[in-house]
């Protein structure tokens, strides 16, 4: 595949129920994160907020991956779905936890609003 130049072009290269999944796990972390920005990091579609990546989101054959998704206080639900530190992965075949991933992206958004005002005040 050849290297996307945008997010459109990322997601439309996909096959189509991964592209499904994408679309779904896009929609949802822009609900749950209303302020962020969309880019390309990594080669992935990424989600930014307060001057920091939020989480990236990746779509393969058979499952869709969202990176960054560390949260301690949601280890336990989230189990089933992580792969490594910060890692989850969705398998195709199997609807998207939405309100757990909300909850996640919102836990996210704290901890970098959080992390930017620590750094604002660093500065002072």
């Amino acid at each position: 595949m050849k290297k996307p130049t945008s997010i459109e072009a990322y997601v439309a290269a996909l096959p189509p129920k991964t592209k499904t999944l994408v679309t779904q796990l896009q929609a949802i972390i822009r609900k749950a994160a209303p302020g962020a920005t969309e880019k390309l990091s990594y080669g992935m579609p990424t989600f930014a907020l307060a001057g920091k990546n939020l989480v990236h989101v990746a779509g393969f054959e058979g499952h869709v991956g969202l990176y960054g998704a560390r949260a301690m206080v949601l280890e336990a639900d989230l189990a089933k779905y992580q792969t490594g530190k910060g890692t989850l992965r969705f398998e195709l075949d199997e609807p998207l936890p939405a309100k757990l991933v909300q909850k996640l992206i919102k836990l996210r958004v704290a901890q970098n609003v959080e992390e930017a005002e620590t750094r604002k005040a660093r500065k002072r």
